[in-house]
């Protein structure tokens, strides 16, 4: 099973796969390349639809090749940035641009997290 979307009230954010890579479409034959996640994030409207609120759709440093596990991680992540500014109604292009960024060592922080929380 792989984790692609994770929803939170009326905030969605979902890993999609578009074949991009480090330069721009992902080429296979280049052994330097890889396959990278792009995330989108939705809002769920008054007419219970889901929209885009513009500008939260980015390429990011995270492979396709992510387990279930890293990619829930991820998603949670996502949301953690997301969701509070989105439901008090901010635009996101900001933080999107900086999510952007995120790749499998920003798990690090939810593991030490989690660590810390169980010898609490």
């Amino acid at each position: 099973m792989t984790i692609n979307e994770l929803i939170k009230d009326r905030v969605k954010v979902e890993w999609v796969e578009l074949g991009e890579g480090w330069s721009g479409d992902y080429n296979p034959e280049d052994p330097n390349d890889e396959e990278l996640l792009r995330f989108d994030v939705s809002w769920l409207n008054d007419d219970s639809e889901w929209e885009d609120p513009g500008d939260v759709s980015y390429c990011t440093r995270f492979p396709a090749t992510a387990t279930p596990e890293q990619r829930q991680a991820g998603l949670e992540l996502l949301m953690g940035a997301f969701y509070e500014p989105l439901m008090a109604g901010h635009r996101c292009k900001k933080i999107g641009e900086e999510m952007s960024w995120i790749d499998l060592t920003w798990l690090e922080t939810i593991d030490a997290n989690r660590q810390r929380e169980k010898s609490v």
